[in-house]
């Protein structure tokens, strides 16, 4: 029996941790299929928070047996995000099995130690320029990838 697991991250960046949600599955012996969701598909905005957007996937009206959802901690507690997304899940799906996944660091830190995949986030695999990334644990102090490579 195939699992239907529904992943909502905070951005397209974060996408990328749907391939290893379903390589941990591969590796428990599951069969999983991952739906991402491309809210900028839709005409009608979908809000930015975890509650909204579980709203609209529901709309759609997917089947799911699983939600994993993506929140950075964003330099709060990490049970704070925990808390958030429980709540959005009680509010707007009940019922439905969900996985939080808060990092502590924003994702976009890890994809420092990997210059190919965040090529290829970036939409540009085939990129020559010199990133000049961080290496190692180097990776660990930057606090916003977001504002330190944009």
């Amino acid at each position: 029996m195939t699992t239907r697991v529904l992943f909502i991250g905070e951005g397209s960046s974060d996408n990328g941790l749907a391939p290893h949600v379903e390589s941990i599955a591969v590796r428990r012996g599951l069969d999983v299929s991952v739906t991402v969701p491309d809210f900028g598909l839709l005409r009608l905005p979908t809000g930015h928070s975890v509650r909204d957007k579980l709203r609209v996937a529901r709309e759609l009206h997917g089947t799911y047996d699983l939600v994993v959802v993506q929140r950075d901690a964003d330099r709060g507690p990490a049970q704070d995000r925990k808390d958030e997304i429980k709540e959005a899940m009680c509010a707007e799906w009940p019922g439905l099995r969900h996985v939080a996944v808060v990092p502590v660091r924003m994702l976009e830190a890890w994809l420092l130690l990997d210059e190919a995949c965040l090529r290829q986030v970036a939409e540009n695999p085939r990129g020559r320029v010199s990133l000049d990334l961080p290496r190692g644990i180097a990776a660990e102090r930057v606090t916003d990838p977001n504002l330190d490579f944009s």
